[in-house]
């Protein structure tokens, strides 16, 4: 049965509006709860660009990223109170994520530390292992000097980027530190056979053995005097004869005629360094072994035993030149008579002048022995150098005006003392390297 018509229509007017009310709230929440949402997600946005900003990348903050896609991806319903609960769980989401990035913020900076901190640590250990093997120190050195810089990194490093930069600068030095020991590896191998064939002929006496080894660096260092005296720079053949030598006064027998070996492998290699260097034509001279060899585009010409000035008057070192030719040639000694150090006059043969006071290379008929102590006791020359016949023939012969003439102490020391040894340099080398 119906009710009369007047009151049915009101209560139909009534219940539309109520509806609309009703559907006009819904509406009002759903829009609220779209503007939270929009909220928190720019909010999370901004998070994601401070982390990106501080060095972190998708991949560090990719969990947060793909949730945040996937909950932005998902279709809202179509009716307002679905809306409305849609939205407000939405921006709840979103909220926790920005927990959740903070977090794993937290958590990958950590990790990138200990990895930064485990790469620092196997550099020290590829360090620590060349030391053993013998690494040349001045290799390890620059290497050493990155490991510290490192951890002065980890020190102060406070974002990603710190820690991403020094774990990648750590690389190359890791495989320069093993390239290093594998190079020394190779040395040792290389010179085996002879240490064991030091071993045999000294019985594996520890000092024969040493002094093989001390010979060959005084040797070396001699060479690489050579070097410096016609300005040039002895090079990492050098270094290693000189980083190698403390390993010399090892206690174990093989161990030190290893040292020995490698003393001599690095004593020829120095020389070789020499002799690719050295001038068209030079007159070499050591004063501790009174000898002279001649050399021609790195070929040795003449090797000779030889003469040099006494204690008293002793012939200069440094890099000096022919300068002037002479045979026969009349001497007249410079000292008054009555001194000691008075020769009178005396003919020779030859002369090759090389240094502005009056020393020369020449013929000296009036001695018999030449070699390591002729100039001592009074029998040395007054400066100049006293050359045997045969030797003193061909090299007059040979040798032509501005041949480069080079003496130096030779006495096995280091390359720095014997460069404050030098006593002399011919202005006309200048003074850069011969070329």
């Amino acid at each position: 049965m119906g009710g009369p018509p007047r009151v049915l229509a009101v209560l139909a007017a009534t219940l539309v509006a109520l509806t609309a009310v009703f559907v006009s709230q819904a509406e009002a929440a759903a829009s609220t709860s779209l503007g939270q949402a929009e909220s928190a997600r720019q909010q999370l946005n901004l998070d994601l660009l401070a982390a990106a900003a501080g060095g972190y990348t998708d991949q560090d903050v990719g969990p947060v990223l793909d949730r945040q896609q996937l909950l932005l991806s998902m279709p809202a319903p179509s009716g307002p109170a679905d809306r409305a609960a849609f939205y407000r769980d939405q921006a709840q989401e979103l909220g926790s994520l920005r927990f959740t990035l903070s977090a794993l913020e937290v958590h990958q900076l950590d990790l990138l530390r200990r990895a930064t901190q485990t790469r620092l640590d196997d550099l020290l250990s590829e360090l620590a292992q060349d030391q053993k093997m013998g690494v040349d120190a001045l290799d390890i050195a620059p290497l050493q000097a990155e490991a510290e810089s490192v951890q002065l990194t980890l020190n102060i490093a406070h974002s990603p980027q710190d820690f991403r930069h020094a774990f990648s600068e750590m690389g190359a030095p890791i495989d320069q530190a093993e390239q290093l020991r594998i190079a020394r590896a190779a040395d040792i191998a290389a010179v085996q056979s002879e240490a064991d064939r030091l071993v045999q002929a000294t019985a594996g006496g520890l000092d024969a053995l040493r002094q093989i080894g001390l010979d060959a660096l005084a040797a070396g260092r001699n060479y690489a005097t050579a070097e410096a005296y016609l300005r040039l720079s002895p090079g990492r053949h050098y270094d290693l004869l000189e980083s190698n030598a403390d390993r010399l006064q090892g206690a174990a027998g093989p161990d030190v005629a290893v040292a020995a070996a490698l003393e001599e492998r690095y004593r020829d290699q120095v020389h070789g360094d020499l002799l690719a260097s050295l001038p068209h034509k030079l007159i070499f001279v050591s004063i501790l072994a009174e000898e002279l060899w001649a050399y021609e585009d790195g070929k040795l010409f003449v090797d000779t035993l030889i003469t040099t000035g006494m204690p008293q008057l002793p012939t200069d070192t440094g890099l000096m030149r022919i300068a002037r030719k002479e045979s026969p040639v009349h001497f007249i000694s410079p000292f008054p008579k009555g001194s000691p150090y008075d020769y009178g006059p005396i003919n020779a043969k030859y002369a090759l002048w090389f240094h502005p006071s009056g020393e020369a290379i020449h013929d000296s008929w009036w001695r018999s022995w030449y070699g390591p102590g002729s100039n001592l006791n009074g029998r040395g020359s007054h400066g100049c150098i006293g050359v045997p016949y045969g030797p003193i023939d061909a090299l007059y012969t040979w040798s032509d005006v501005g041949t480069a003439v080079l003496v130096i102490p030779g006495d096995g020391g280091a390359v720095a003392g014997q460069l404050n040894a030098k006593t002399y340099d011919d202005p006309y080398w200048g003074s850069g390297p011969l070329t």
